[in-house]
């Protein structure tokens, strides 16, 4: 098989390449940096360097392709709120580009977007990018030969940007762990059950669905008062919620032609 992994330089692009090591993959990233490193580690990964806001670029990285991972993105919701338009651009204007360029390739089979909980009761121009991400995944299912789905998760611990990063670094430099209200939960999961996640939406993925992996939140505040005394609150941050939601009530068995479950462990809606 051959996969295309679109953002493949981040987190859970490294982790995939982990474990789909002996396949023919190809990584589309618009980080030089990234890149690099991962030459390296990996030379038999094909590296394209571009953005999927070029189409005639995504266009011509999936040609010949079976499997799409669509794990490019604006991540970081407090600047999704201040540069809306670099965020829509990408997670929005980027996935166009993606379905329309799986759809003209006709030997794509499955492409799978990468989601998030902000989606559900979305607040923030995060939240909503993705949730416009879903929806076009779900159309463009309907309008295909090839299987679209996505996948929505939590927080994966570690990545770049995640709190516990945040927390390392402040603790090295002996400085107090902040957190933006001590009643603030978050769920969490690790780079490994994440790409478990993105392996049983492509094995169990019939078209249109959201896989989600059923989650424990975590309080915030809790959390940092293990790793440290000195703990600060510094108060919300634009678009933040206080609680998040890994499925809306509004969201259901009606949005797909079949409900799947695992042991309890996974929903798709």
């Amino acid at each position: 098989m051959k996969y295309l992994i679109t953002g493949g330089t981040g987190s859970l692009g490294k982790g995939l390449l982990e474990r789909l090591k002996g396949e023919d993959i190809t990584v589309l990233s618009r980080s030089e940096k990234g890149q690099i490193p991962l030459k390296a580690e990996h030379p038999e990964v094909k590296f394209i360097l571009g953005d999927v806001r070029d189409y005639h670029l995504v266009r011509d990285a999936v040609r010949g392709m079976d499997i799409v991972i669509h794990a490019a993105g604006f991540k970081f919701l407090d600047l999704a709120e201040t540069q809306t338009r670099e965020c829509a651009l990408t997670n929005v204007v980027g996935s166009i580009n993606v379905v329309d360029a799986v759809r003209d390739e006709k030997t794509v089979q499955k492409c799978l977007g990468i989601s998030t909980d902000k989606v559900a009761y979305a607040r923030n121009a995060y939240g909503a990018s993705k949730h416009i991400m879903e929806k076009l995944f779900r159309e463009a299912n309907g309008n295909s030969d090839t299987i679209f789905a996505c996948v929505r998760y939590g927080n994966v611990l570690g990545t770049t940007g995640s709190v516990h990063t945040i927390w390392e670094r402040q603790l090295a430099a002996g400085k107090p762990l902040t957190v933006t209200d001590d009643k603030m939960r978050r769920f969490f999961f690790t780079l490994d059950e994440a790409v478990d996640l993105v392996l049983y939406g492509l094995e169990h993925m019939k078209g249109g669905e959201v896989f989600c992996k059923k989650m424990q939140s975590y309080n915030l505040y809790e959390m940092a008062k293990e790793l440290s005394d000195n703990v600060e609150v510094i108060g919300m941050r634009p678009g933040e919620k206080m609680f998040e939601t890994l499925i809306a009530d509004y969201e259901g068995e009606e949005f797909t032609s079949e409900f799947y479950t695992d042991s309890g462990e996974v929903v798709a809606i």
